[in-house]
């Protein structure tokens, strides 16, 4: 594996940049700095679908997360939700753009739900 390493390191990439390289046609930068970092945190997120249960919960990873109360339905029971799990841990149930509850790992979290998000 050594001797491997040791070959592309010293011969393939050598010859692989040589071949490849070209000046680019503008000496800045392409990249492009994320100005909306609560979109980035939407975007990168884990998405599942779940079905709301009966009590109006719903089971994510050993978790039971109870939906709370909205003004917009009385219920969410046998609709179909988004689990959005988050890079740091956390969760946010949602009903298409409307946020209906977010969660940390222990429970729910200071956020209740109808809130529209990402």
């Amino acid at each position: 594996m050594a001797e491997a390493n040791g070959y592309l390191k010293e011969v393939y990439l050598p010859r692989h940049n040589e071949e490849f390289r070209c000046k680019p046609e503008d000496d800045k930068s392409a990249y492009k700095e994320w100005r909306d970092k609560a979109s980035l945190r939407e975007e990168i997120s884990i998405r599942e679908e779940r079905i709301v249960q009966n009590d109006n919960t719903i089971r994510y990873e050993g978790l039971i997360l109870q939906i709370p109360p909205s003004p917009l339905r009385h219920h969410y029971v046998k609709t179909s939700v988004e689990v959005r799990k988050y890079l740091d841990g956390n969760l946010g149930i949602f009903y298409g753009h409307v946020c209906l509850g977010q969660y940390t790992q222990t429970g729910p979290c200071c956020i209740s739900g109808d809130g529209v998000h990402g």
